[in-house]
């Protein structure tokens, strides 16, 4: 029989994840958070924090305490960037582009060469180059090209 550590709720936890079985990940998250608290009442470990509120946005159950969870984990344990990966992702599955953007850079300070937020951050690029260059970005012509692309695209 496994013993009731904070490891392996959090271990079985990512393999819910990994079935996007988001409501019991967050279950063990939250059972692993506790257990840890128990035992390091000083330092607990924000990760389990962070995925427990990742799970949360995934599950749909709540996204402001799922930002308020990544959130805290994030700020509390500034060095760590997948804190700030995983506040990124809670931002984007509520929908508020800027914070996630502006999440994924602060990670990607802390590891630049971290591949998981360089992709994250490519999935909320900006802007595309306007289809004409020598044309403003918003000269009609461009815009109507624009539009046009964006939409074949998206097919």
């Amino acid at each position: 029989m496994q013993s009731m550590s904070p490891e392996n709720f959090s271990r079985q936890g990512h393999a819910a994840l990994k079935c996007r079985d988001y409501r019991n990940a967050a279950a063990l998250f939250r059972k692993a958070l506790e257990l840890d608290k128990e035992r390091n009442k000083r330092r607990p470990d924000m990760r389990y924090l962070s995925y427990y509120g990742l799970s949360l946005a995934h599950a749909g159950l709540s996204h402001k305490v799922a930002i308020e969870a990544c959130g805290s984990a994030a700020s509390k344990q500034r060095n760590d960037p997948l804190l700030f990966l995983n506040l990124g992702r809670v931002y984007r599955l509520a929908g508020k582009r800027t914070p996630a953007i502006r999440a994924f850079e602060n990670g990607l300070a802390l590891a630049p060469g971290n591949g998981l937020l360089k992709r994250e951050l490519g999935l909320l690029d900006r802007r595309t180059r306007p289809v004409l260059p020598v044309l403003a970005r918003n000269h009609p012509v461009n815009r109507f090209l624009g539009r046009m692309r964006s939409n074949l695209q998206n097919r």
